[in-house]
């Protein structure tokens, strides 16, 4: 068998366009009805930066955290407990001492030679 020539190989005079052309169309229809179709439902409806009649009431800001938290509540009460001198015991015979104080006694304690 021989191999193709230039001469052997026939191309078509013309290129089939039909199908990509239809295609083109029927998107180009459907983008044209999609943007009907949305400008017929919104059309009409307000919004996009149009300023409001009513005037802006101006109010100061709230602080921040102004009402505490169920937890900060009961972190406040644990570090009041933690830093205050109060008897351990209804006969007053013993001494709850806060967390510093006990702490540089114990450091001053193992100071001592």
């Amino acid at each position: 068998m021989t191999e193709p020539t230039s001469e052997d190989v026939v191309e078509p005079d013309r290129i089939a366009m039909r199908a990509p052309v239809l295609a083109f169309v029927i998107t180009a229809a459907a983008i044209i009805l999609s943007v009907a179709a949305v400008w017929l439902l919104l059309g009409t409806a307000t919004g996009g930066g149009e300023v409001a009649d009513v005037p802006a009431t101006v109010q100061p800001p709230s602080p921040p955290f102004a009402v505490p938290t169920a937890g900060e509540l009961h972190r406040a009460q644990v570090r009041a407990h933690l830093t205050r001198w109060q008897w351990a015991d209804a006969a007053h015979t013993r001494v709850i001492v806060p967390v510093a104080v006990a702490i540089d006694r114990a450091a001053a304690r193992e100071a001592l030679p």
